[in-house]
């Protein structure tokens, strides 16, 4: 298996709040898939939530080397997870041809930690 690309983000609680704060709902529109934000109306901790979603993009985009360029936004990308726990990305529209431009069959690896302040996701992509 060959690594293709790995990206790490880390995101200050704080700052999502700031964030929720000014914009309130139409963040998390922003930035969620529709299967995302069925979880994360669901859920009562609220920023929590938006900043795990938030890291873990900006982490996938930096596996990708793209950034939120070429139209990729952070709604093309979802977090969801299989039954064992275990977290899975699925990347759509202009984020999935951009992926398959550099290998077509992938293995997406994706680890969270939190504490009370901050939330850190790691993305490593590798080829089949």
């Amino acid at each position: 298996m060959k690594i293709i690309g790995i990206g790490i983000d880390i995101v200050e609680m704080n700052r999502i709040k700031k964030t929720f704060i000014r914009f309130g709902e139409r963040f998390a529109y922003k930035i969620l898939t529709k299967y995302e934000l069925s979880i994360y109306k669901k859920n009562n901790n609220k920023v929590k939530t938006l900043a795990k979603y938030f890291s873990v993009k900006e982490a996938a985009v930096k596996a990708l080397s793209s950034g939120f360029t070429n139209g990729i936004f952070f709604n093309q990308i979802e977090l969801s997870y299989y039954m064992t726990g275990k977290p899975k990305l699925k990347f759509n529209n202009k984020a999935l041809k951009f992926l398959k431009k550099i290998v077509y069959k992938y293995n997406i690896h994706i680890s969270f930690s939190d504490e009370k302040k901050y939330v850190c996701a790691i993305v490593i992509i590798e080829k089949k």
